[in-house]
């Protein structure tokens, strides 16, 4: 794989990656540790959405752009990998021709 320059929003945006990665890492790990903060809280909710749900919602969205391209490159490959090679179309045999019916319709019909 290549390396390729960050673009200036990537650039940008990069404090902010760092912190959602802290918020989850201490989030999950607070989760794990803590049993308590599985639970439901009046102030708060469901502490697990916003210790670990939250931070990779951020996440997703901080990453929108390469996650479309990865999932759109990803569904181009499934679907040219599935694809059974394509053969090429055989003339279909034309019906034999009823020679021997003829004389026999032609004497039917000359009655």
């Amino acid at each position: 794989m290549k390396n390729f320059p960050l673009p200036t929003t990537a650039v940008a945006t990069l404090p902010l990656r760092i912190v959602a990665w802290a918020w989850f890492g201490i989030g999950a790990l607070a989760l794990l540790l803590f049993p308590p903060l599985r639970e439901h809280d009046a102030t708060f909710g469901w502490l697990p959405f916003w210790l670990v749900i939250a931070p990779l919602l951020d996440l997703a969205l901080l990453h929108r752009s390469r996650l479309t391209a990865m999932s759109f490159a990803l569904l181009v490959r499934a679907r040219h990998r599935r694809r059974p090679p394509r053969r090429q179309a055989r003339r279909r045999r034309a019906p034999p021709r009823r020679a021997h019916l003829r004389p026999l319709l032609a004497a039917l019909l000359s009655r």
